[in-house]
């Protein structure tokens, strides 16, 4: 048992510590962090946040080959780690620096968050890196170092995902995340607004420095527990805590604002939790995060400038704020009237999948003719997913009809194949249907 535990726990490290470090990388310096703080510089957050969507767009549209991708990834962490160690000397050109690191950051950050999808529950490592990440920036923000040491801190960290392989996927439906995404830009949105304003008076009235994260943190470990239920239920839950800082907001006191400010930071957790599962639910996890990660991004900047416009009016921050989040909650009850339903990661296997070999994974029509009985107590092992595709794999169905029938490439059917072949441990289709045929003739019998 406690061999068991422990393995269970190293696991969740080896997938989530890459990411774990980006989430640090990018709260500490370029998302206003504490060593941006020292350019003192308003747009700083723009400057990276622009050229970082743009490359987003590109390196997931474009750039996410097995070949050209792990070359282009390393370069881009090489560079964003000689931008973080050089920064805190080099203030005079702060914004250039924003902006180039936002360039190449972009591969970084798809090659962290893919690479939570090779664990065994991918959602819950996920939960887990983003809980770590924050812990960390806690942590990097008590050191008792200058800013240059701390950069070069953050610097060596960075090292851990230019040694982590390489796990993108560049192939594969991405519309689960089309669905969905107007109500996160739209959320994103309110949030750039919000801190804009909000973060100087928390600065400035807080009742404990770094409290705030510990919102965030108990956030997405609660939507660990919600989502195994339903996962869209987490952008509810954001919308709604949204609402309830923007309330507080108005009661312009130490206390109120404490208390916004708690209240948004539990309502992007529970966002930044669904945004991520709801990407690495995709097929097509590179693009996906590059379209998905590139929206948040363009939302914050909307909210920033938006922020800069109100400037101190506080009633006009709320006003525009709760009409959005209203907008946003109208396009939440539309969507889950009409979208699909999600796969469930938090039982799914996403354990590095060996590569496919097609004439041995063989043709649905194999298995014609056999029980296309899946047994309930064998299929208890499998994912929905994966039970969706050998069902239909079981009825005689090719693997390109079964591709169309779930709309998903028909290369991640033989993936799931291999992973049914792997829990059952079996060699092959014929071994595969024998063991169905077993286990159904031995029900029978009973």
């Amino acid at each position: 048992m406690y061999r068991k535990v422990v393995q269970t726990c190293l696991e969740r490290v080896r997938y989530s510590a890459p990411f774990s470090v980006y989430v640090l990388w990018l709260l500490a310096f370029p998302m206003d962090g504490v060593l941006s703080s020292c350019a003192e510089s308003q747009n700083f957050l723009l400057w990276f946040l622009v050229p970082h969507a743009f490359t987003l767009l590109v390196t997931g549209r474009y750039l996410t080959g097995d070949r050209i991708f792990p070359v282009i990834s390393r370069a881009g962490i090489v560079l964003t780690i000689a931008i973080t160690t050089l920064f805190p000397h080099c203030l005079g050109y702060h914004l250039y620096l924003a902006a180039l690191a936002g360039i190449s950051s972009a591969p970084l950050a798809i090659k962290a968050c893919s690479r939570i999808k090779r664990s065994v529950k991918p959602f819950q490592a996920a939960a887990a890196g983003l809980v770590a990440g924050n812990i960390l920036l806690y942590l990097f923000i008590s050191l008792p170092l200058v800013d240059g040491a701390k950069s070069i801190v953050l610097a060596t960290l960075l090292i851990l995902l230019l040694l982590s392989p390489c796990a993108v996927s560049d192939s594969g439906s991405i519309r689960l995340m089309v669905k969905y995404l107007p109500v996160v830009f739209v959320f994103q949105l309110v949030g750039g607004l919000m801190y804009g304003f909000l973060m100087k008076a928390y600065t400035a009235q807080s009742f404990l420095k770094g409290s705030e994260l510990l919102f965030y943190i108990l956030a997405v470990i609660g939507g660990v527990y919600v989502t195994s239920r339903r996962l869209d239920a987490l952008l509810a839950l954001g919308v709604m805590g949204a609402m309830f800082s923007f309330s507080f907001l108005l009661g312009n006191t130490a206390f109120a604002t404490n208390i916004s400010m708690y209240a948004m930071q539990g309502a992007t957790g529970f966002v930044d939790l669904f945004l991520l599962c709801l990407l690495l639910s995709c097929e097509g996890t590179a693009k996906a995060l590059g379209y998905g990660l590139a929206t948040t991004c363009f939302a914050i900047v909307c909210g920033k400038v938006l922020s800069n416009v109100a400037g101190e009016e506080l009633s006009l921050i709320v006003s525009a704020g709760n009409i959005i989040l209203t907008l946003s909650v109208l396009l939440l009850y539309f969507k889950s009237k009409t979208s699909e339903s999600f796969p469930n990661l938090c039982v799914e296997t996403g354990a590095p999948v060996q590569q496919i070999d097609t004439s041995a994974a063989g043709t649905a029509n194999d298995f014609q003719g056999r029980s296309n009985v899946v047994p309930r107590g064998f299929s208890k092992r499998f994912s929905e997913k994966e039970k969706k595709v050998l069902e239909l794999v079981l009825t005689g169905k090719t693997f390109k009809e079964v591709a169309s029938c779930l709309e998903i490439s028909e290369s991640s059917v033989k993936t799931y194949m291999k992973r049914i072949y792997q829990k059952t441990g079996v060699s092959g289709k014929t071994e595969l249907v024998s063991l169905i045929d077993g286990v159904n003739d031995s029900l029978n019998k009973h």
